[in-house]
């Protein structure tokens, strides 16, 4: 039997959008000035208190219009609140809504991917930031969502290219910068992304994705200490962010601290609810310890926060997989692919699964690609060979 062990970021979808019937000049006007406010919340979504106050500026004084529409300091106090309080969700609903009544907006299609890279679903959150750079080709923004989705899908060399075009398109923005060290790390090349990672802080000291980005590059070189120090720093400069604290409990995992990966979870968990990594990350402690119940319970959560969500999906799978329940173990495993993951355990213990439950015709062609792609699997589906000869 073949029982998964390690978490790591490799293992980590569009709605339609029928717009509305024309709206007065003046109704339009106040609707994109919404969404331009609610792009830039969520897209920066580390500083509600930057936008709250340009919000202010922006409408001092909102006339009431006689429309059902929420006005656009309405609009932005509500998405700024939602995220203040780790609800990517309620910012997803918003930001759907305006890209629904205005669909050739990009602000509001970058904002919309970028909280749907908060809820982690990448493959909704890549087809919103594909939109954006169809509708605003020369903005690097679009780019940078794009690259970090693609990158989380575990597709390296779109997100590269995504990363890189961004950069073609503003060399000097931190945000391209910090993409591309992420996709540099994913990629293997550690020491091009912890320059990128630095090139990134030289530019903006303060920027919490730039830190996390060095925490990337040096913890794939397994600098546990520096990775955690970056980290650290992520979490400090963005308090509403469980991004870098979900990071430092999967690099107490790593160094097998059940206790420090445990609290680290809680607090990615207290600091962003509606982030399913946190619920996930509390399962993946419970799975370690040999709890499978508990570990059940707590990816299940994670999935129905947010059904797209790839690493709750197969980790339901491994779960099903360790009670050898064969069937529901290929389900979940068949899922997360279909997700977008690009995970090869998911893969051979997909082909293991069928063969187990003695699905073969099925089995038999996986399990036969597998080998072809790299010998050495013959191994590791000795036993799902032996089961489907």
């Amino acid at each position: 039997m073949i029982t998964a062990a390690i978490y790591f970021r490799s293992m980590y979808v569009p709605p339609q959008r029928d717009a509305l019937p024309p709206r007065p000049r003046r109704g339009r006007a106040l609707l994109l000035l919404a969404v331009l406010i609610l792009g830039g919340a969520i897209f920066l979504a580390l500083q509600p208190e930057l936008v709250q106050r340009q919000a202010a500026r922006l409408f001092p004084s909102p006339t009431p219009t006689p429309t059902a529409t929420p006005g656009a300091a309405e609009l932005a106090a509500t998405a700024t609140a939602a995220l203040g309080r780790g609800q990517a969700g309620t910012a997803v609903a918003i930001l759907s809504t305006a890209v629904a009544a205005e669909p050739e907006i990009p602000a509001a299609h970058k904002g919309l991917a970028a909280a749907l890279l908060r809820g982690r679903r990448y493959q909704a959150a890549a087809a919103a930031a594909r939109e954006a750079v169809r509708l605003a080709p020369a903005d690097p923004e679009g780019y940078v969502l794009l690259a970090t989705a693609l990158d989380w899908l575990g597709r390296t060399d779109e997100a590269m290219t995504a990363a890189q075009a961004a950069l073609d398109l503003d060399p000097a923005q931190a945000a391209a910068l910090a993409a591309l060290s992420e996709v540099q790390s994913s990629a293997g090349q550690w020491d091009l992304a912890e320059q990128s990672a630095r090139e990134a802080l030289a530019l903006s000291p303060e920027d919490p994705a730039a830190h996390r980005a060095l925490g990337m590059a040096l913890e794939t070189r397994a600098d546990w200490e520096g990775a955690l120090e970056s980290y650290r720093r992520a979490a400090d400069l963005a308090p509403g962010w469980a991004g870098p604290l979900v990071d430092q409990g999967r690099i107490a995992r790593l160094r097998r601290d059940g206790a420090a990966a445990k609290v680290a979870f809680e607090a990615a968990r207290a600091s962003e609810p509606g982030d399913p990594a946190a619920a996930d990350g509390l399962g993946l402690v419970a799975y370690d310890a040999g709890d499978l119940d508990e570990a059940e319970r707590w990816f299940r959560q994670a999935a129905t926060q947010s059904p797209d969500y790839v690493g709750a999906q197969g980790h339901l799978g491994w779960v099903h997989y360790a009670r050898a329940e064969w069937e529901p173990a290929a389900e979940q495993f068949q899922r997360a692919l279909d997700l977008g993951s690009t995970s090869l355990e998911y893969r051979y213990e997909l082909a293991l699964s069928l063969a187990y439950d003695g699905q073969c015709a099925k089995a038999r062609p996986q399990m036969a690609v597998l080998i072809a792609e790299d010998p050495g699997l013959a191994t590791v589906l000795r036993d799902g060979l032996a089961a489907c000869p």
